[in-house]
């Protein structure tokens, strides 16, 4: 601890001080500027499985284990889907995500189940 001691001494409290107030200003602005998630409604086709995921690479499969395990999730299964690529999070901040009829179901894990 007394290797951060110089952060409160006389000539670095004011930049100490500053840098807390920067963090603490930039995080009540990123938590209170969140928008509400809104479906575009090109994605709202009634029976029909959209597959919210991060984009692929020309050269192979997706690079997030989640996304890809999804993927081949409803690939085995032969659930008819459409793929998205997007960098919107879902409403709870997970990716991938799907859509059927309009209802949003996040999280990897409970769309297998």
């Amino acid at each position: 601890m007394e290797s951060l001691a110089w952060l409160w001494s006389s000539e670095w409290l004011p930049f100490t001080i500053a840098g807390g107030a920067v963090v603490l200003l930039t995080s009540v602005y990123l938590l209170r500027s969140k928008k509400p998630f809104k479906l575009n409604a090109k994605y709202q086709e009634k029976d029909v499985v959209y597959l919210f995921q991060f984009g692929r690479s020309t050269q192979g499969p997706n690079p997030s284990p989640f996304c890809l395990k999804l993927e081949t999730f409803m690939r085995m299964h032969e659930i008819p889907h459409r793929v998205v690529s997007t960098r919107k999070m879902s409403p709870k901040d997970k990716m991938p995500y799907i859509a059927y009829n309009g209802q949003v179901v996040s999280d990897s894990d409970f769309i297998v189940e």
